[in-house]
């Protein structure tokens, strides 16, 4: 009886970590648009790459990420977000990288996004 129990609980915290991964790779994704669509509405705007940057980083900050990478060139804009997770599916050091990419079109600001495994220095 003990180790029915033991295993029933094994599989819940085994349920929960599985879990906790999963949403933290969804907020990366959100993180990582949100980003992306912050830096091609400034260069919608001519405001700049420097200005893009910022606005990238202010957004994913703001939801929860760090900024990593933001290269924006032209009407497009490329943006890396790291947000630290803990569950199975992050890598050893706890983190989840997505990747989403925006172009500035004469009528829409579009969104792609990409989630990988944090993998470390």
């Amino acid at each position: 009886m003990l180790a029915v129990v033991a295993l029933a609980m094994l599989f819940a915290f085994g349920t929960a970590r599985l879990g906790a991964a999963a949403a933290g790779k969804a907020r990366a994704e959100t993180a990582a648009d949100a980003a992306a669509l912050a830096a091609g509405d400034a260069l919608a705007l001519g405001e700049g790459g420097s200005a893009a940057e910022a606005a990238a980083r202010a957004t994913a900050e703001a939801n929860g990420a760090r900024l990593v990478s933001c290269r924006c060139m032209d009407q497009d804009a490329w943006v890396e977000v790291a947000l630290g997770v803990r569950g199975l599916g992050a890598s050893r050091n706890g983190g989840v990288r997505a990747r989403a990419h925006a172009a500035v079109a004469d009528t829409a600001i579009t969104s792609v996004t990409a989630v990988t495994a944090d993998r470390g220095p």
